[in-house]
């Protein structure tokens, strides 16, 4: 398989740690990290399709962190015991999974990309516990390598067909498109046995999962952090048809969580039953993209989210009531938040309420991809009331184009516009400006500014292309006004919106 990054001896029987050795590591020793323990943890969604959780932080040894709207913390996570103990049963059987190895670097001239523990005792266990992603799409080098493990000649060739150039499409097809791990090839070569050195070569690093923080650091520093996250139930998501290829059927190892989710719940397992939390580990991530409440208060303020997406836009909105409290005038505040179900889904409805009612939130669009009907009475009164929801927009991005739906009673020309002054009508106590288009006018006209808050496969690029084309909309109504200077296209002008950080996203993937 060529020459590793990594070579792998025995320890020495003198080298032992004894049983209080794995918290030496936890943690890569580069990265800086606040000890914390899981104060509560509860689901915001009861009955929903995908369980959401708010989960409570508090910091031990009387630390405190100081934080933003907009920032985030990372957690530093573990790979599930399940997991890593399959993973061991399936290596060659070199070294047991608790033996005391040393790591040793290899003779390749690049440099590790993992801060793996050299020339330090370790076990095979806490070194695919702690530090490597088990569950990382597999690259074509990975099914390269696999196939020198293998005993199987029929195995070995289909890998390393899908390594090669002639086995582009069909690596594209069954690994890439399908985010097939290092595990879903194992669980499908069963003769493939690679050794403890492939394995850290194959995998990344464990990286921290990043959460966005819920709510405003009032006190310059805070003891306590909370956010949100969506339980990953991969026992749903991998019910796939068997793809079978040259007499072999591609399965996919049954993991049932999320690497981070599901280290989080366990976690809370754990406390709930023994009434002791063990050690999390968190750094904060500050946001350095310009992801914040604009300084300008005047300025309005467009958010747009789904799902969990809303979280940060919690800690926006009670920075914004403050600032208001000393301001002369605020500029409207809209929040355009898409869910599934709104019988489950419209997560912190009783800050979103408060919000509506002192006028911090000035505008609310709900949109609903499992839902159609009237809002549900479990929804606090002044959702129901004031907020809109456009009839047959069940994403985001669809409210802000609004394209023509038969069950609107409005003309063909039906567009953002149209959105924008029927929630005008809805929120505003006075007249909408006598603008096209309210949206447009906010972000054209007034210098809105506009926050998203999605995934970044789907959803951000979505509403990214919608704003695109309300701009291209907005620039061509713009010419009889003789607009000669400036960006001409939709794309420019977002492109434009984006180098003064009017428009920012903060997506996860």
């Amino acid at each position: 398989m060529g020459e590793c990054k990594f070579s792998v001896v025995a320890c020495p029987s003198s080298h032992g740690c004894g049983t209080g050795c794995e918290s030496e590591f936890l943690l890569p020793p580069s990265f800086e990290a606040v000890e914390c323990e899981l104060r509560s943890m509860h689901c915001m969604n009861v009955g929903g399709a995908k369980e959401t959780y708010r989960t409570y932080l508090a910091f031990k040894d009387e630390d405190q962190l100081s934080y933003q709207p907009g920032d985030s913390v990372s957690i530093f996570v573990q790979n599930d015991e399940a997991d890593v103990s399959w993973l061991l049963k399936r290596m060659n059987g070199d070294f047991t999974p608790d033996q005391m190895i040393m790591l040793k670097q290899g003779s390749c001239r690049r440099a590790p990309s993992i801060a793996l523990p050299l020339e330090t005792p370790v076990t095979p266990r806490l070194l695919l516990r702690h530090y490597i992603e088990i569950h990382s799409t597999a690259s074509r080098k990975t099914t390269r390598i696999l196939a020198g493990f293998c005993a199987n000649e029929e195995e070995k060739a289909l890998l390393l067909r899908l390594s090669g150039r002639e086995g582009m499409k069909l690596y594209d097809a069954l690994i890439k498109a399908t985010s097939a791990t290092l595990m879903d090839l194992l669980e499908t070569f069963p003769s493939c046995r690679p050794s403890l050195e492939a394995v850290l070569e194959l995998a990344p690093p464990l990286a921290r999962r990043p959460y966005s923080l819920v709510g405003e650091c009032r006190k310059g520093s805070a003891q306590e952090i909370s956010f949100a996250f969506t339980m990953i139930d991969f026992t749903r998501e991998l019910e796939t048809s068997p793809i079978s290829v040259d007499g072999v059927t591609f399965k996919r190892y049954r993991r049932r969580t999320g690497v981070a989710t599901g280290h989080l719940r366990r976690l809370w397992d754990e406390k709930l039953s023994t009434g002791s939390s063990p050690g999390l580990f968190v750094s904060l991530f500050p946001n350095h993209n310009g992801f914040s409440h604009p300084s300008n208060v005047s300025d309005p303020l467009i958010l747009i989210c789904a799902g969990t997406g809303v979280a940060p836009f919690i800690g926006f909105l009670q920075l914004r009531r403050r600032l208001r409290e000393s301001a002369l005038a605020a500029g409207e505040s809209w929040l355009i938040f898409g869910c599934r179900d709104p019988n489950f889904d419209v997560l912190f409805a009783d800050e979103l309420a408060d919000f509506l009612e002192d006028g911090t939130l000035t505008h609310l669009c709900l949109c609903f991809s499992r839902f159609t009907g009237d809002l549900p009475i479990c929804l606090p009164e002044i959702i129901r009331s004031k907020a809109y929801v456009p009839p047959g927009c069940r994403y985001v991005q669809d409210c802000i184009t609004f394209p023509n739906k038969p069950a609107v009673s409005i003309d063909d020309s039906t567009s953002i516009s149209k959105i924008s002054d029927r929630l005008a009508d809805v929120h505003l106590s006075t007249p909408a400006v006598s603008s096209p288009s309210r949206l447009l006018h906010l972000v054209c006209n007034l210098n809105g500014h506009i926050r998203v808050c999605g995934d970044a496969k789907g959803m951000a690029p979505a509403v990214a292309s919608a704003w695109e084309t309300a701009f291209a909309s907005w620039l061509e109504s713009q010419e009889a006004a003789e607009l000669t200077s400036g960006p001409k296209t939709g794309a420019e002008f977002l492109a434009h919106l984006r180098k003064e950080r009017r428009y920012v996203e903060d997506v996860w993937w």
